[in-house]
């Protein structure tokens, strides 16, 4: 699942049907099994290297610390690019983490300050593409496989459109709770996408590959919900 506002795009992801702990190393992050997400703030399907608007981020539900169970976040230079984003760098990230016998769940927070170029007036629409990273269970993508160049390739992911959607004040009206981060503060809807070969069952993103999206207003309140638990404060 995803939601967002203007400060931080938020992304849970639960993984089942494991049989191992995920393999995980804050030293190695781009091997490392999580949530793995790219995102490109023009939307630019014509370029085939990544631009200096192209980021990648991976969320790992453990592997960090002296006993190596903290779960971790990181921000990845993109094979191939032209250009890396102006914000590339080691930076902290909100993640949480519950680890489980057949798989574990997985929160975390990717501030629009670390999105090089992102502008919600000029600029609503956003490349994205992700992958739950899995050794045991192999991957899960959104469209393509790992066989084609998606880690650096934008012409290949897909499109979210950042809409403000009609219900918001119904939503304020219905939970007060939101009015704590303002107007102009929605988030998407969701989308079951499953793997029942592999065994892998994500509730994730809600999108398209073009076209707009409107928001649920129960997602709305989700957002709210994982504002307050990743303790995201202004």
């Amino acid at each position: 699942r995803a939601g967002w506002h203007e400060e931080g795009l938020y992304f849970t992801a639960k993984i089942t049907g494991k049989r191992q702990p995920p393999w995980c190393r804050d030293t190695r992050p781009e091997e490392s099994d999580g949530l793995h997400i790219w995102i490109d703030t023009r939307d630019t399907h014509n370029i085939h290297r990544a631009s200096r608007f192209c980021h990648r981020f991976v969320f790992a539900p453990q592997g960090q610390g002296k006993a190596g169970i903290q779960p971790f976040g990181a921000m990845l230079p993109i094979h191939r690019a032209k250009e890396d984003p102006s914000t590339l760098g080691n930076h902290r990230f909100e993640v949480q983490s519950t680890l489980r016998t057949n798989g574990y769940e997985i929160a975390a927070v990717v501030p629009t300050d670390l999105l090089a170029g992102f502008n919600l007036e000029e600029h609503p629409r956003l490349g994205f593409f992700y992958a739950i990273a899995d050794r045991e269970l192999g991957w899960q993508t959104w469209n393509l496989g790992p066989e084609y160049p998606i880690t650096e390739d934008p012409s290949l992911w897909g499109t979210v459109v950042l809409n403000r959607p009609p219900w918001l004040r119904t939503a304020k009206r219905l939970n007060p709770a939101a009015t704590r981060i303002g107007n102009d503060h929605v988030c998407l809807n969701r989308v079951a996408i499953r793997k029942a070969a592999a065994g892998v069952a994500a509730a994730f993103l809600s999108f398209r590959m073009r076209g707009d999206l409107y928001p649920s207003a129960p997602f709305f309140k989700r957002a709210v919900f994982w504002q307050r638990r990743l303790h995201w404060r202004k």
